[in-house]
């Protein structure tokens, strides 16, 4: 009887330790505990990690390196290349302000010589025809002397100065440098008996004639 009777409190108390006690704050389904985290725990966690990260890091670091390191070389290739098309476009310009400078001068090197050769022409042929009219009046004033000793009075120079403005026309010449040509009307009465200027003109052959 004895026996019977503690099987059966054993068999009782193996029944009350599986169950689990009931809760007054949670559903009829029991859940399991669990235990909180502690800050070892996270720092444990975290030591885990680090080696990742840092690892991580390391492989980032050379490529940053590589990154700026061809970016300054692509930097500085650039501002040579300015700094060296920027002295051949000045020495290129510098070379045309020579070349427009020589030029100007030579241009007007040209002009200073033909206006000094223009000016020399028409100081020779100013000279020559003051020459031609000398030689003229020399020869009027043979007339005059030749007229007095025949007896005969030479016109009066009122009388010249009317039949200039009445007998000789004014005409401009582009072969003649002085601009103005006199020439007497082709109608005129005295035509035949005017000398012509070039008989005035002394020549090398006159020189030896005389």
């Amino acid at each position: 009887m004895l026996s019977l009777h503690s099987r059966r409190l054993f068999s009782s108390f193996r029944t009350l330790k599986n169950q689990v006690p009931p809760t007054h704050f949670s559903d009829s389904n029991p859940t399991r505990y669990t235990p909180p985290k502690t800050h070892f725990h996270d720092q444990h966690i975290e030591s885990k990690q680090l080696p990742e990260d840092s690892s991580h890091n390391t492989n980032e670091k050379p490529i940053k390196e590589l990154t700026v390191l061809l970016t300054m070389v692509t930097l500085s290739f650039f501002a040579i290349d300015n700094y060296l098309n920027r002295i051949k476009a000045e020495k290129h310009v510098n070379e045309t302000v020579m070349i427009n400078l020589n030029t100007l001068k030579s241009q007007q090197v040209n002009f200073n010589n033909l206006n000094k050769r223009k000016n020399l022409q028409i100081l020779a042929e100013r000279k020559e025809n003051n020459k031609k009219l000398a030689k003229m009046a020399v020869h009027i004033a043979l007339l005059r002397k030749q007229l007095k000793e025949a007896g005969h009075d030479p016109v009066s120079i009122e009388y010249v100065l009317q039949q200039f403005d009445t007998q000789v026309n004014v005409s401009t010449s582009i072969t003649n440098v002085t601009d103005q040509v006199h020439y007497v009307k082709d109608t005129s009465d005295l035509k035949e008996y005017l000398p012509n200027l070039h008989d005035y003109e002394r020549t090398t052959n006159n020189r030896r004639n005389e």
